[in-house]
């Protein structure tokens, strides 16, 4: 589980202080020998995209707690240890890495975390060659793309002798052919680094989630509760829970219900609410009409233009 720990400094990026500058960084590994300047002691940034975490997240306690309890299980302290998230588009996978990011790094659990997209074998070789810029290591500018992979996986693989005490490594929704390229660029060992892995389907997270035919955690995101579904609802929908009636949860329920429980669908059904001023009851109403197919997609282009917006 995650372990409560003291406030930990954070990358500037995210508009908080950090004890380490890029340049500090890169001075770890170009500093001439004898330099009497004094080495960072150890490395420390955030490179998840925090900006894409709803300021309306809510719940997913269980969820959270399993994740820290799966990479908190000794696997014979060799290899990174992983755990492997799928489900359904619009069930919260990619919000859900990102919190369990952002809880774990403020809580000093990992002083550093990377983030690689596994959209695409091409994202995955410039998510990998992105972390050699982000440690400054030498081999970042490299001409040679197999040598940048292997300086990568090599830098995860010997971490803790380039100033880094523990790092996690998230790589988000994962394409089905990727999974060949993972297996093969992933670290094979360092019992000081983490990997968590965001997939659709249960094959590709099983096989991402193997390591020497062990299989480490795989967890299946299911729709939150209702009563967490309604609690997104009223906090995305502008609505002061301490508040409401029990009408209105009641409504808030039924509307969840309706749609479903994704929280993608939920944020829609909310965007929508706010941006035509109808109620939740109006909203139900609407969904329960004949026309219910046109409020869905005039819901759908909400939450889009909401998104492209922020």
């Amino acid at each position: 589980m995650l372990l409560a720990m003291a406030q930990h400094n954070v990358d500037a990026r995210y508009g908080m202080n950090t004890s380490i500058c890029r340049d500090q960084i890169n001075y770890h590994y170009t500093s001439p020998p004898g330099s009497s300047t004094q080495l960072s002691p150890s490395l420390s940034f955030k490179d998840a995209p925090i900006d894409l975490l709803s300021s309306n997240f809510t719940g997913r306690k269980k969820e959270l707690d399993h994740i820290g309890r799966v990479l908190g299980t000794s696997r014979g302290g060799r290899t990174p240890t992983r755990c492997a998230i799928y489900g359904i588009p619009g069930i919260g996978k990619t919000q859900l890495a990102l919190r369990y990011a952002e809880l774990s790094y403020n809580w000093q659990q990992y002083s550093v975390i990377f983030w690689i997209s596994g959209a695409s074998v091409e994202k995955l070789n410039q998510g990998f060659a992105k972390v050699l810029t982000l440690v400054g290591h030498p081999d970042r500018d490299h001409p040679e793309q197999s040598t940048r992979l292997t300086s990568a996986r090599r830098w995860l693989e010997e971490s803790d002798v380039n100033g880094c005490k523990k790092w996690l490594l998230i790589v988000d929704n994962i394409a089905r052919e990727a999974v060949v390229f993972l297996k093969e660029h992933f670290p094979r060992k360092n019992s000081s680094g983490d990997i968590v892995l965001t997939t659709r389907t249960k094959a590709v997270a099983e096989a991402v989630a193997a390591v020497a035919g062990r299989q480490h955690g795989i967890i299946e995101l299911c729709a939150p509760d209702l009563q967490d579904a309604a609690g997104q609802l009223l906090k995305e929908a502008g609505i002061d829970q301490a508040d409401t009636t029990s009408a209105s949860i009641v409504g808030a329920e039924a509307l969840v219900k309706r749609i479903g429980s994704l929280p993608l669908a939920i944020s829609q059904a909310a965007s929508f609410a706010r941006q035509s001023h109808k109620s939740l009851d109006d909203v139900l109403g609407l969904y329960q009409s004949p026309h219910k197919y046109e409020v869905g997609l005039l819901m759908f282009f909400s939450g889009l233009l909401r998104i492209l917006m922020v």
